[in-house]
């Protein structure tokens, strides 16, 4: 800089702003938060109350060793310059640099979702809601939504988006809701821990008792949740202020009895957690997937009926369920499992490849009737190659979800609710499950494989059971242009555009080998061997019905 040295007016200036710019720059530098945090539940506490902004933090957030902190997925922020994350077993410490002032809210949120993917403060398909005087009492009801305090001033754009939130009092506060970012069963280990259950006096009485020992809701959540993953709880509450808590342990899996009705509660969910299980199974296999199927049913009664988020509402977005055959003989079975699905709002769209419209429509004679515009039916060539059929189907779906659906399996009628829902509570781009649970047809056998734990975040999902949002398929890239090996293209391009896949429950379908036409050729000794257990004649359709849960009716 050239310094005016016979103006010392103007001298004294040129030094004030140089000041005053190298202030400005050692300030930026400065993280505007050095803090830490017990768990990423406090973090998100945090970025509700927050008002700092400022182009860098640093935060130490511990986390318990259940959680998978979730590496591959980007800071959900444009405008990172860096960001150095220090990993330890229990703990993450993270400094992020942001090329231009930022609210402290949004990088709170962003480092929680990559600790616990749930945590994501913006989330489709919700509605704002618009708090004006509210305490932050009521802060449980509002997460997975855009939240506005007070009255919006100055752009139009911000008072556009105030004039369309909803107010709070709109959600019916008659129910009890419990804050599902939070209480979700993220991590739960059901079938690892119930070969040898044990059971746990629980007394939900404004706060949380074990056995006699007294926890805050924090540490209950924090520390001492997940090692009741294998217990009966037995539940103790019966006034409508404790409900909620009961819906939210209901939503992590963990396997509730009361011998009464629990005040407030759905019916469906006081039902199922009034019905005592077994005291005794003829196999270990049999008991792990009778636990299973009891928290799954539980679980997806409490989020669908007392999660806050989704409270508000109006109805669920339309699912598009795409269904792709080469096999007439296969079609009217496969469209009557995507038919018999309860989620409330879908479509089907069948993508006949090599059939001709008029067979497909004259062997769906039935369904078109009942359906009516709920069903289309696109003919393509035999040379299409499959993953161009499926972004055929893809374009002309109107639903914000996509589900794929095979014709040779079977599905369970809430295998799409328990999808949604998972893809909400998980933050994950990609929904799938295992072939824990596989029949194969030649034999009539009924295997029950290991694949390790349920409800993670994992790759190894399996392609019949793949649903995924709309937008979420478009951003990874679409569907692979190729005849075979679709289903992985497609889960690499979501793991490639950072967008998560979630592995859910096990149970809610069954996984068919009948050695006419699969694309993965395997013979089935391959199936029996790596198999824990077999069940054969009449015990077939008896785990059959537990598996696909037919008896538990979840829509709202």
């Amino acid at each position: 800089m050239s310094l005016p040295l016979d103006n010392p007016g103007l001298l004294l200036k040129k030094v004030r702003n140089r000041i005053r710019r190298n202030l400005a720059g050692a300030q930026a530098g400065l993280p505007v938060s050095r803090q830490s945090f017990e768990s990423p539940t406090h973090l998100r506490v945090h970025a509700f109350t927050t008002s700092e902004s400022g182009v860098k933090f640093s935060y130490k957030v511990a986390f318990p060793s259940f959680l998978r902190v979730q590496m591959r997925t980007t800071l959900a922020l444009s405008n990172v310059t860096s960001a150095d994350i220090e990993l330890t077993k229990n703990s993450l410490s993270i400094t992020v640099a942001l090329s231009e002032n930022t609210p402290e809210s949004a990088v709170a949120w962003a480092v929680a979702s990559m600790i616990q993917p749930s945590l994501r403060p913006y989330t489709a398909m919700s509605r704002d809601i618009n708090i004006t005087g509210a305490g932050p009492a009521l802060m449980p009801f509002a997460v997975g939504h855009r939240i506005h305090f007070k009255e919006f001033s100055g752009s139009d754009a911000s008072e556009m988006e105030a004039s369309q939130a909803i107010a709070l009092t709109d959600i019916d506060r008659a129910q009890p809701f419990f804050d599902v970012a939070t209480f979700n069963p993220i991590g739960v280990k059901i079938r690892e821990t119930s070969g040898n259950p044990s059971i746990a006096e629980i007394v939900i009485e404004d706060g949380i008792s074990v056995n006699g020992q007294r926890f805050a809701l924090d540490e209950f959540l924090v520390e001492k949740l997940h090692t009741f993953t294998g217990a009966r709880l037995r539940v103790a509450a019966t006034s409508l202020a404790n409900s909620s808590l009961v819906a939210a342990v209901a939503a992590t899996g963990i396997v509730l009895t009361t011998d009464r009705h629990v005040e407030g509660l759905h019916p469906e969910l006081n039902q199922i957690i009034t019905q005592p299980l077994p005291d005794s199974f003829e196999t270990i296999a049999e008991q792990q997937v009778v636990w299973m199927a009891r928290s799954e049913m539980q679980r997806r009664l409490a989020l669908t009926h007392h999660a806050a988020a989704w409270q508000a509402q109006d109805e669920w977005p339309l699912a598009s369920i795409l269904l792709v055959t080469n096999r007439s003989e296969m079609l009217e079975a496969a469209v009557d499992f995507a038919s018999k699905q309860t989620y409330p709002n879908t479509e089907i769209l069948v993508g006949v490849h090599g059939i001709t419209e008029a067979a497909a429509s004259k062997l769906l004679k039935t369904h078109i009737k009942t359906l009516g515009d709920r069903i289309q039916i696109h003919a393509f060539d035999q040379s299409s190659p499959l993953g161009e059929v499926y972004g055929q189907l893809t374009k002309i779906a109107r639903g914000e979800y996509l589900a794929k659906f095979d014709d040779d399996d079977i599905y369970g009628q809430h295998h799409l609710w328990d999808a949604i829902i998972s893809l909400r509570y998980s933050g994950a781009g990609l929904f799938g499950r295992t072939p824990a649970i596989t029949f194969l047809s030649g034999t009539e056998e009924l295997l029950l494989r290991p694949f390790g734990i349920e409800e993670t975040y994992n790759k190894y999902i399996i392609g019949p059971t793949m649903v995924m949002s709309k937008a979420a398929l478009l951003q990874a890239g679409g569907w692979r242009r190729s005849p075979w090996a679709v289903d992985k293209a497609l889960i690499d391009r979501f793991l490639d555009a950072g967008l998560g896949v979630y592995r859910a429950g096990q149970l809610g379908w069954l996984y068919v080998r009948h050695n006419k036409g699969h694309t993965w050729v395997r013979d089935e000794a391959h199936f029996r061997e790596q198999a824990q257990h077999a069940w054969t004649g009449k015990d077939v359709s008896r785990i059959r019905e537990i598996v696909l849960q037919a008896d538990s009716v979840s829509g709202r």
